[in-house]
């Protein structure tokens, strides 16, 4: 570990780096992310969201509410996987270019010093660089995208590259949606792989390289939740220009209280590995950017056709309704639909548009007219059904039961729900469709739960809500779960049992910051407050009112009082 008392004056790049010779002669193990390839020409998340959405034509307000919103990459990927071909999308970090922080990692590799690398990204560059300084795939080195064959492999003398979010070349094992990374198989395997590296006497040091830390889903829970470990971790956080007085913090981050030790080494990566290399006596080859704005312009153009599913403005206000902006949703949609008229031969498009104004009208917590809501998607199922499509007419059917429901026609919300549930389950048994069908299932199953807690049967609301709960989690299925749950404290809370109600609040909220979607952070926020007065008293209320309000303000403009939102919440709070 650095002495900072051998260096009165200042750290330098060359001691970080010398640092990390030492560490890596010691076997210590290397974490990194997009941020190592940015030099290739391959995006990291928000470049890739920029140009899509300016591709899209956006305007530069919106793309900028929606980037400040959080809503995350997965759930983004999750989105435009129903209208476009994400994998042609995702072929932007399909190209080879080795940058310098490729060439350092293969030549310490080689020199025997760095003997396992584990990146989230989906580039074939490490396996390239390692190839570069005659390196063989096999012999030498070994590529897996299976953390169960991680075991396998471990105590084996070869170089192991373990690629634990997909590699590009096998489109299946990629995880970028938010139903890849969540679902709790996946979640297990990353809590489990990690027990089992961490619990390994093959090394005690991990660095971690261009990597913030950011995958909610998987990554960061499993290390919150693998076992202690006598490790110790030391992470570059990027930082550029003059170097500042002090670089070097010793984390108290509750993300890493598994570890023995924690580091943050706030300073340039570029910098450390271009003095590493020096010290190495290696000659590091200059780099051209390659063009993936280009590329990724040309893909889409062809994925972008302006019909049906693939209208521009159809896909943002798709965006913009998950992302919980239903108002920057309805104004795309609107602006495309007032193109359409009845006779318009695009009636896929028309149907499209249509359910999107609907559902922005149902949806909106500021603006919410389900009354308006119900003739925009009686209409869109009429299309739909013209066109014999029998799953969105299913869909609509169940969102205009979701009408019923806020417009108290209780009689009249049972039948559209029951229907699609009975269809949805029955696809669950195949592999090519039970991702959507699940979704589906829990949704309607959760709003026919709401239903139930309506007529006041609280004894069945309570069982589905937790019947669907259960599903939701395993499958990773966040933004169904974090309904259930406003929905299962809401049952809990109008028979009479806050103290029930509350945990389920505050688990709700978790996940809605969680998702980034804005008008679930602030539905959620007022239902914790609300109902923390109601199980701890006023006081407590406050606290957590005081400790949320500044991030739910940015991310939402929520400006109410903790007095205007009150006990005991059960409905829309305007």
């Amino acid at each position: 570990m650095i002495d900072l008392k051998a260096y009165p004056n200042r750290i330098t790049m060359d001691v970080i780096a010398d640092e990390h010779i030492r560490l890596f002669k010691k076997h210590a193990i290397l974490l990194c992310g997009a941020g190592i390839s940015v030099k290739s020409g391959i995006p990291s998340v928000i470049p890739f969201t920029q140009h899509l959405f300016r591709k899209l034509k956006a305007s530069e307000a919106d793309l900028q509410t929606f980037l400040d919103s959080g809503f995350p990459f997965e759930a983004m990927m999750e989105v435009l996987k129903t209208r476009l071909d994400i994998f042609e999308l995702l072929s932007v970090f399909d190209k080879i270019n080795v940058n310098a922080n490729h060439q350092l990692i293969a030549c310490m590799a080689k020199r025997g010093w760095l003997r396992m690398i584990i990146t989230t990204n989906f580039d074939r560059n490490i396996e390239a660089a390692l190839r570069e300084v005659g390196l063989s795939e096999q012999q030498d080195f070994v590529v897996l995208h299976d953390l169960r064959l991680m075991k396998k492999f471990l105590l084996k003398k070869k170089i192991l590259v373990l690629k634990i979010h997909g590699s590009i070349e096998d489109h299946p094992s990629i995880l970028s949606t938010i139903t890849g990374v969540a679902n709790l198989a996946n979640r297990q395997r990353m809590t489990q792989f990690l027990d089992r590296l961490f619990s390994s006497g093959q090394f005690d040091e991990v660095i971690t390289w261009g990597y913030s830390f950011s995958d909610h889903f998987d990554i960061k829970p499993a290390i919150r939740e693998m076992s202690p470990t006598t490790k110790r971790i030391y992470s570059v956080r990027y930082q550029s220009g003059i170097l500042p007085e002090k670089i070097l913090d010793n984390s108290n981050d509750e993300l890493f209280r598994n570890f023995l030790a924690a580091t943050n080494w706030f300073c340039s990566l570029d910098k450390i590995v271009k003095s590493a290399a020096r010290s190495m006596g290696i000659r590091l080859k200059s780099v051209k950017k390659l063009p993936w704005k280009k590329m990724m312009s040309g893909t889409l153009s062809k994925e972008i056709t302006g019909h049906g599913l693939k209208n521009a403005n159809g896909i943002l206000a798709a965006l913009f309704q998950t992302a919980g902006h239903t108002d920057i949703a309805k104004k795309y949609a609107e602006k495309e639909l007032a193109k359409c008229t009845t006779r318009s031969k695009d009636r896929l498009l028309r149907m499209d548009l249509l359910a999107s104004v609907g559902k922005a009208y149902l949806r909106d917590p500021n603006n919410r007219d389900p009354n308006t809501a119900l003739k925009y998607l009686e209409e869109a199922r009429d299309v739909a059904s013209r066109l014999q499509l029998s799953d969105y007419t299913r869909i609509y059917n169940a969102d205009i039961g979701s009408c019923y429901l806020m417009l108290e026609r209780y009689a009249e919300v049972e039948a559209p729900y029951l229907e699609a549930i009975i269809y949805y389950k029955g696809l669950m048994s195949d592999p090519y469709s039970r991702g959507m069908a699940v979704d589906r299932v829990t949704g309607y199953q959760t709003m026919l739960a709401h239903s139930f807690a309506k007529l006041k049967n609280y004894r069945n609301a309570l069982a589905l809500y937790k019947k669907t709960l259960k599903l939701c989690e395993k499958e990773g299925l966040l933004a169904n779960q974090e309904l259930c749950l406003a929905g299962y404290g809401l049952a809990y809370g109008l028979s009479n049992q806050p103290e029930k109600a509350l945990p389920l609040f505050i688990e709700g909220y978790r996940l809605a910051v969680l998702n980034g979607s804005a008008d679930r952070i602030k539905s959620q926020f007022y239902l914790t407050c609300s109902w923390m007065w109601s199980a701890k008293g006023e006081a407590e209320a406050l606290k957590f009112y005081t400790k949320e309000y500044d991030f739910v303000h940015e991310k939402t403009g929520m400006d109410k009082s903790l007095k205007a939102i009150g006990p005991g919440l059960t409905g829309s709070l305007k």
